[in-house]
């Protein structure tokens, strides 16, 4: 567990993948944590970012800092699925990531 922790952090701080690209299938909207929103048109390119998402102080206690310890069992609920995104996540995720 120690190592495969030490591993996810690794890969939190320096994410494989630059972006995530997927084109929105339907139309959407999203609104901040300011209360602006933005609407997403169907055929629209929306990009996740997996550095700024892991590195995110909303997400992250101190965020910019390499702290295996959060990828530890005990540890590993308070990471939300979508928070923590090295290889992408759903039926496209990378299928390098179980190899990984």
């Amino acid at each position: 567990p120690v190592t495969r922790a030490a591993f996810e952090e690794a890969l939190r701080l320096y994410p494989p993948a630059p972006s995530i690209n997927r084109a929105a299938i339907s139309d959407d909207s999203w609104t901040d944590a300011k209360g602006e929103r933005v609407d997403i048109h169907a055929g629209m390119t929306v990009l996740i970012m997996p550095w700024t998402l892991h590195r995110h102080e909303l997400y992250w206690e101190k965020p910019r800092a390499y702290m295996p310890e959060r990828f530890l069992p005990e540890n590993r609920g308070k990471i939300g699925r979508f928070q923590f995104l090295p290889f992408g996540a759903g039926p496209r995720v990378c299928i390098g990531a179980t190899f990984a």
